[in-house]
């Protein structure tokens, strides 16, 4: 009996093992397209039918994840920046810039 379900076991492994070596390998430099994929969410494409264009390589793209720009010292925010200088002090400004506060803009 154990002979019978090792030989299963081994049959299952060598399959999974086969369509993993046959699965197509995405070229170097694509990446996954957020965009897209946050667009067909939001239009109400099902589930599954988000799986299988993401398996089919719909949402594959070779652009570059948008970046913010970092403009002076980490920060991005600089409107934020310069009116915490001048509301709370210099020292308290520098201490959330190194903490981050600055590397994004907030939403007013």
């Amino acid at each position: 009996m154990i002979n019978v379900l090792s030989i299963v076991a081994a049959l299952l492994f060598a399959k999974e093992v086969v369509t993993e070596r046959i699965e197509p390998v995405a070229p170097k430099g694509t990446g996954f397209d957020w965009a897209a994929y946050w667009h067909d969410a939001n239009n109400g494409i099902g589930a599954m039918e988000q799986v299988r264009k993401r398996q089919s390589g719909g949402y594959a793209t070779t652009m570059l994840p948008q970046i913010n720009p970092v403009l002076k010292n980490g920060v991005v925010d600089q409107k934020r920046y310069q009116y915490d200088k001048r509301t709370y002090g210099e020292a308290i400004a520098e201490m959330n810039r190194q903490n981050g506060s600055y590397a994004y803009v907030r939403p007013y």
